[in-house]
């Protein structure tokens, strides 16, 4: 018996056929080739937020310090050091605290804001400033909301900090004063920092009372 020829519609639909066949077969064999290099999952980057600012309170390191009140003013120094009697001088006073170790002295004093040369009060902290120094020796300082000067100290007095401000009525000035040793020349750099660290733990305590 005779085999009927394919016809030309017929032969090219089976080879479609097969065609489509091998296509599908070769995807599916690259796709699952290539899933076998593909990582389980992706690393994610770490998302760093940024440290908030946390102000610094007064150190703790003051906690256990003793307080000195004179008037409205109240401020703490080192509970070894002794406070000496005040002297009384005038309109003014000097009040002394005295390190045990003798490395360091403290010193405050007030004296009332009177100009004896126009008979008149200061106007301000620069007008006292400016008369008193003549001289840029000074940088802005606040200490509980009021404003202060900070003197530079001159050559041969670097181991003395020292402040200067008025009184929250205007009508006393008042010196703040932190010496390192007993002149700078023989005194080390690091008793000169370890007085200035001192000092700016001290303006830390002071208040105006009310």
């Amino acid at each position: 018996m005779n085999q009927q020829p394919l016809s030309n519609k017929k032969l090219l639909f089976i080879l479609g056929g097969i065609l489509v066949i091998l296509l599908a077969f070769t995807g599916g064999f690259l796709f699952g080739k290539s899933s076998l290099f593909k990582p389980k999952f992706l690393p994610q980057v770490a998302q760093i937020s940024p440290t908030p600012v946390v102000p610094t309170p007064t150190p703790v390191i003051t906690a256990n310090w003793k307080s000195y009140r004179n008037g409205n003013v109240i401020f703490k120094f080192p509970s070894q050091w002794i406070e000496k009697p005040i002297l009384i001088r005038g309109s003014g006073f000097t009040q002394e605290f005295e390190d045990p170790e003798n490395k360091f002295s403290l010193t405050f004093l007030g004296n009332g804001n009177y100009n004896q040369v126009t008979g008149k009060p200061y106007v301000n902290l620069e007008d006292y400033i400016n008369f008193r120094y003549k001289e840029k020796v000074k940088k802005p300082i606040t200490i509980d909301g009021q404003e202060g000067a900070e003197i530079f100290p001159r050559a041969g007095s670097e181991n003395i900090n020292s402040v200067e401000f008025f009184s929250k009525d205007s009508k006393f000035i008042y010196t703040l004063e932190l010496k390192s040793g007993n002149t700078a020349l023989d005194t080390s750099r690091a008793e000169v920092e370890e007085g200035q660290r001192l000092f700016n733990l001290i303006l830390l305590t002071f208040k105006f009372l009310e």
